[in-house]
């Protein structure tokens, strides 16, 4: 298989992964801290800003500030937190997700 094929192939199972975790979040199956402390390697890409917007009543205001408080840039991806800060994160989320 060509090195293209492959990487849309990794492209397609990467955008299903968001869409999937974001759809639970949603429907409540899923919290934002269980998602950021053990994250499947396909959501390394998707960005906390849009993991936070797909939790019932999160807007974009509610969601900027909250990353604001834990120091998270808008841009940042899961994949570019550290184990460490993954699970800081998700330990002052869980209150907040509750």
């Amino acid at each position: 298989m060509s090195q293209h094929m492959t990487a849309l192939e990794k492209a397609n199972r990467c955008r299903l992964a968001h869409a999937s975790v974001k759809r639970r979040v949603k429907a409540g199956d899923l919290t934002v801290s269980e998602v950021l402390t053990e994250p499947d390697p396909d959501l390394y890409g998707l960005l906390v800003f849009d993991l936070l917007c797909a939790q019932h009543r999160w807007g974009r205001r509610r969601a900027v500030e909250l990353m604001w408080r834990l120091r998270i840039g808008e841009r940042r991806v899961i994949g570019e937190l550290t184990e460490r800060q993954r699970q800081t994160r998700a330990d002052r989320l869980e209150p907040v997700s509750a």
